[in-house]
């Protein structure tokens, strides 16, 4: 992400947050939620687009926050 969010970085957050909250069990999820820069990417652009009001699984938060 550049220094403002992008309809791509719209796109790929949108894309990376699915994989990474999603309950279902694939090769993809655990990859993808095996990746710590996925997360910090979600919780950067939640965080820039909506400020205090982003919405993050407590999860992600802790996970990019480490």
């Amino acid at each position: 992400m550049g220094e403002h969010p992008t309809s791509v970085d719209a796109f790929l957050a949108g894309l990376l947050i699915n994989m990474l909250t999603s309950r279902i069990d694939t090769p993809l999820t655990h990859h993808a939620q095996a990746i710590p820069a996925f997360a910090d990417y979600v919780v950067r652009f939640e965080r820039e687009v909506f400020g205090p009001r982003a919405m993050l699984p407590a999860h992600l938060a802790e996970a990019a926050a480490a």
